[in-house]
This record gives structure tokens, C-alpha cells and sequence, in this order.
């Protein structure tokens, strides 16, 4: 399934797709994908990891892992096996605070 045409690309730094282990705290980014064969995609999905959904990384914890996100306006840990298996696209830094 082709999920390009739905994310807002007005708002994206450049196509390139990443996995959402390589955001840094504070980066915001849209979910592209996520793994077919990830355990719990399902709970992924019904937490609101979905195509087009914007995240924010909050922090790592102080061993790397896991990670914790914002999304939808909670906050969800993730750990870093399953963040290297959500594929992202950066959003830029200046729409982010436009829109806060």
C-alpha cells in the first residue's frame, strides 16, 4: 500500500524515509510504515501508530533503550528492537513550532 500521497509533505524536511530509532529527542516526524512482522503490530496500531500519525521523541532512556514518544497526545515507551521496524519521515523543525 502506497501511503506517500496521504502524508503531508508540505511539512516534511526531505523524502527521505528513516526508522524511528534514528530521531533525537525532541525531533517530530510522521509514521510512513510499520513492519509487517513486528509482535504486537496490532497494539501498535491501536495505540496510534498508523500511517500519517505525528510523533514526537520525548527522550531515551539513560542505557539507550527503551525510547519514549508522544503521539496523539500521550506518551508511549518503545523499545529500540521495535523503533528500528517503524519507518518515519522527519518533519522540519520551524512547521513544528508554527503550529504548537
Amino acid at each position: 500500500m502506497n501511503t506517500h500521497s496521504t502524508l503531508p509533505t508540505a511539512k516534511l524536511l526531505n523524502d527521505e524515509v528513516l526508522i524511528l530509532s534514528d530521531l533525537r529527542p525532541g525531533d517530530e516526524a510522521f509514521v510512513h510504515d510499520v513492519d509487517v512482522s513486528v509482535d504486537g503490530q496490532d497494539r501498535l496500531r491501536d495505540m496510534g501508530l498508523i500511517n500519517g500519525s505525528l510523533l514526537r521523541v520525548i527522550k531515551y532512556a539513560p542505557l539507550g533503550d527503551p525510547m519514549e514518544i508522544k503521539i496523539r497526545g500521550y506518551y508511549l515507551s518503545i523499545r529500540k528492537s521495535m523503533a528500528k521496524r517503524i519507518w518515519v519521515r522527519r518533519r522540519t523543525r520551524e512547521v513544528a513550532s508554527e503550529t504548537q
